[in-house]
């Protein structure tokens, strides 16, 4: 890894913990005014069966994570492996949320394909698939966790969120993410793939 690449992740790791602050906040404010109570908590991963993508900051901020930890490396290292066994019987959707992820990420995506994401999104979530970053139902990542993964939360019961009932109420922040161009671009990745490629 390049100083300045290291560099650009220190600071990355300052703002995205800013951020997770500003979002904390505008959840709860959100929540609050509509007189809602926020039921996540502590061991609770019901939402943890997402498709995981990201830009290639956060992705260089994961690795920078992982690799400071030989334990927490070998741990993920492992899930990853079984996560992927699983992956594999859905490839053909899998694929197309591959193909689709740099249209998204470019920032300019129709409609039509920002629909045809979300309903991908939700088809891969039906499967139920367990993040692969998760151990004992707790993130491995929570302090550098995704963009993602911090922005949503429940504010219904959580067997709800267990059963993806249709009733179930989800808020999202209106806080935009911080990104960092590396090398004058920004560019959008599969998170769980990309990690396991830089450190297995």
């Amino acid at each position: 890894m390049s100083q300045n690449l290291e560099i650009l992740i220190q600071k990355y790791y300052l703002l995205k913990q800013q951020n997770f602050n500003e979002i904390e906040r505008n959840l709860l404010n959100i929540a609050n005014s509509q007189n809602f109570k926020i039921s996540c908590k502590k061991k609770c991963d019901y939402c943890c069966i997402a498709y995981l993508i990201g830009p290639e900051i956060e992705i260089e901020l994961i690795n920078y994570f992982i690799n400071n930890t030989e334990y927490l490396k070998k741990k993920i290292i492992k899930n990853i492996k079984k996560w992927l066994d699983k992956i594999l019987k859905f490839e053909n959707l899998i694929n197309q949320i591959k193909e689709i992820i740099p249209i998204i990420g470019c920032g300019a995506p129709s409609i039509e394909e920002v629909r045809k994401y979300y309903s991908l999104a939700n088809e891969y979530l039906k499967l139920k698939i367990k993040c692969p970053f998760l151990e004992n139902n707790i993130c491995l990542l929570y302090p550098v966790r995704p963009f993602v993964c911090a922005n949503i939360c429940s504010i219904t019961a959580p067997k709800l969120c267990k059963n993806l009932a249709a009733d179930r109420k989800i808020l999202k922040s209106s806080i935009p993410p911080v990104v960092i161009a590396i090398n004058n671009k920004i560019v959008f990745y599969p998170i769980v793939e990309k990690i396991f490629e830089k450190i297995n």
